[in-house]
């Protein structure tokens, strides 16, 4: 397999903290100036503001989609394991290796997802909807107030990985984060 991924992956997660405030840093910053100059509504036309929008809640998505993605094939590669049926070698391996990879990437997409996904609500809301509620804005405000909450029990997880209960908190928000996300984007069509 590719060493070179799992290695960028290895070196990635060591320097989680220092990715992550970067990340979350420049978001913040980039909406705060934005806040004093208004350079998003300077560069693209209000009527594209919304499509702007949009192309980066696809982004958060599909992002968010690729950090989940551990999940499911661990928990696949487990019960397919406890059912004993039988894997040919090269694939037992690369799917071990697609495991360690995505465990190892998943904190950081996780915050990634997160900044993006402010972004999202930033440009949205605050620039688009001018900072008005609809349905859309709620149910968007909804998900991304439970995802705060996956993202600050992911932290505690990577602070205290041997609390499983806390593993568990993670794993159950980050569901009702997945459907309070679907109620979100049929609403918002």
């Amino acid at each position: 397999m590719a060493l070179w991924l799992e290695n960028l992956a290895k070196n990635a997660h060591q320097k989680f903290h220092v990715f992550a405030s970067i990340l979350i840093l420049a978001v913040v910053a980039m909406i705060l100036s934005d806040q004093l100059s208004h350079w998003i509504e300077a560069l693209v036309p209000f009527e594209r503001i919304g499509k702007l929008g949009e192309s980066i809640g696809k982004a958060a998505f599909l992002l968010g989609f690729v950090a989940t993605l551990y999940y499911g094939v661990r928990d696949s590669f487990v019960m397919v394991r406890k059912m004993q049926i039988p894997i040919p070698a090269r694939v037992d391996s690369g799917v071990k290796y697609w495991i360690t990879v995505l465990r190892l990437g998943h904190p950081l997409l996780g915050v990634v997802v997160f900044s993006v996904v402010l972004l999202h609500g930033y440009v949205m809301w605050w620039i688009w909807a001018a900072g008005n509620f609809s349905f859309a804005v709620e149910t968007g405000l909804m998900a991304a107030a439970l995802m705060l909450v996956v993202a600050a029990s992911g932290l505690y997880v990577r602070w205290m990985p041997k609390m499983t209960k806390l593993r568990y908190v993670h794993r159950l928000v980050g569901i009702l984060f997945v459907l309070s996300f679907v109620i979100h984007r049929i609403v918002a069509d």
